[in-house]
């Protein structure tokens, strides 16, 4: 799994119908991957919960500060 790699830096999953379910699995990934400097979920409906999970994820990741491009994401934070 990515998570392991020391290579890759950009993963884009744009437009793959990456639901709300599978954000955990993905944040969890997300929250301990040392070499991820940027990922794209463009256009997947993730929802509000999905994407409060991978933010939480980013904020939670203590190795690296990655960017998140969730535009068309499907859902709106308060």
């Amino acid at each position: 799994m990515f998570i392991y790699s020391k290579f890759i830096e950009r993963i884009d999953l744009g437009y793959n119908h990456i639901a709300q379910q599978s954000c955990y699995c993905l944040s969890q990934g997300l929250r301990i991957s040392q070499s991820i400097h940027y990922i794209s979920l463009e256009g997947n409906p993730l929802g509000n919960i999905g994407i409060q999970s991978v933010i939480r994820a980013k904020n939670d990741n203590e190795f690296v500060d990655f960017e998140i491009n969730l535009k068309g994401s499907g859902g709106q934070i308060a």
